[in-house]
């Protein structure tokens, strides 16, 4: 865990800076893969950054009003810049609904926006799990495997390290896949990040517990999962259609 990057007198937050280094890598794989489907490179980075911005602001508002008994007495509080601070779901609607609409107005077909922005969202994954260890955020169950890391007081399982694994394997079978119908390669790539993040939950030591001790996290990931490789196979099977437009993508 190293929370704090010192260099000289300066002193970096390294968990955002791993976020934003993921970022940027992430945007970089997308751009090559928008440019094989036809789609204006910048448009494409241009609607995931107003998204991701949109998606923050959205999380951080979310958490202000999940807490504002925190922020009664000291409101200029709520536009402190803590990474921590942020509402996951809020941040997740926030940002898709923002992508929706400027994916709307740049008439650009969802399933190939999808597509072009997996090999990124892959490679974002990687550096996820890293900040995660940086901050020791995400830490796993006590084990004595001799893989396990000491961390908070104990000897625990590297689930930021299996996050960062199992981001790299992916990005590893997506970078340059292309398959024939658009959206599928989303698809493929969501089941396995689902799949992963279910198995990993498995070895985390800050899992949501439910009743007969379930990790609740379990369930949604593995109906995201099972829902992927469904909609996967009606696509193979042109059974489904993917949701396209007529118009030609704006460049600007």
């Amino acid at each position: 865990m190293l929370p704090v990057l010192r260099i000289g007198g300066l002193a970096l937050q390294l968990p955002g800076l791993l976020v934003i280094l993921g970022i940027w890598v992430g945007l970089s794989q997308s751009e090559p893969a928008a440019r094989r489907r036809g789609l204006p490179a910048e448009a494409l980075t241009a609607v995931t950054g107003l998204s991701l911005l949109v998606g923050l602001l959205s999380a951080r508002f979310g958490y202000v009003l999940q807490n504002l008994s925190a922020y009664a007495s000291r409101p200029l509080d709520a536009l402190a810049l803590n990474p921590s601070a942020l509402d996951v779901w809020s941040g997740l609607v926030g940002g898709a609904a923002a992508a929706l609409v400027l994916m709307r107005r740049r008439r650009m077909p969802l399933p190939d926006f999808l597509d072009a922005l997996t090999p990124g969202l892959a490679a974002f994954s990687v550096f996820l799990g890293l900040s995660h260890l940086a901050g020791g955020a995400a830490f796993g169950a006590q084990t004595d495997l001799p893989c396990a890391i000491t961390l908070w007081g104990a000897r625990r399982h590297p689930t930021q390290v299996y996050e960062a694994l199992a981001g790299l394997i992916l990005f590893a079978l997506i970078r340059r896949r292309a398959d024939p119908v658009p959206g599928q390669t989303f698809l493929l790539w969501l089941a396995g990040a689902s799949l992963a993040a279910m198995t990993i939950e498995g070895f985390r030591g800050d899992s949501l517990l439910g009743p007969y001790g379930t990790r609740l996290w379990q369930i949604p990931s593995l109906l995201m999962t099972l829902s992927a490789l469904w909609l996967y196979g009606r696509l193979a099977q042109g059974r489904l259609q993917p949701v396209a437009t007529t118009d030609a993508p704006k460049d600007a």
